[in-house]
């Protein structure tokens, strides 16, 4: 073959064979560097204005704020489980915030909601939360909503919710 035929064909085999295959690898490494930082900035999701408003309303005295708070929604497999003690907690998320003006900055309270099509449950998870808000801490622990309370805030380590306060201290 001349060597002008194998310089061509040697090009074409480059442009149309090794390139794309160059730039495909090239691609995968730069999406997944994309998607790793943008899945870290995304990670915590803040609370709606909403959530917080209605945690507001349930602290127990009027010098107490919430700092902050972050929402995060449940696995499927969570939900799972939630669902299995009480079957219409279907879409539930846990709320984590600062409580500002109990004399302690390392006061994280935990909130579960639930909402409904005629509004929202909100139930203290833990021990801070029943302690400085009333959402729910009238309900024994033995009753089913008690018993999704629990279930609720063992399940709560497995969201992002405390990777996130801990980022904001």
């Amino acid at each position: 073959m001349n060597s002008k035929v194998k310089k061509w064909l040697l090009g074409l085999f480059l442009v149309f064979f090794v390139l794309p295959i160059l730039l495909a690898v090239l691609g995968s490494l730069f999406s997944s560097e994309s998607e790793v930082s943008e899945n870290a900035a995304t990670r915590c999701v803040l609370a709606t204005e909403e959530d917080m408003n209605n945690i507001k309303e349930g602290l127990t005295r009027s010098s107490l704020a919430l700092a902050e708070g972050f929402a995060a929604n449940f696995s499927e497999d969570d939900i799972s489980q939630i669902t299995a003690v009480f079957p219409t907690f279907t879409s539930p998320r846990v709320v984590g915030a600062q409580i500002e003006g109990s004399g302690s900055e390392s006061d994280i309270g935990l909130w579960g909601i639930q909402d409904f099509d005629y509004g929202w449950r909100i139930l203290a998870l833990n021990d801070v939360a029943r302690e400085y808000s009333n959402h729910g801490v009238d309900i024994d622990d033995n009753s089913a909503s008690g018993r999704v309370r629990s279930k609720m805030l063992e399940l709560s380590v497995n969201t992002n919710v405390f990777d996130c306060l801990d980022q904001q201290n």
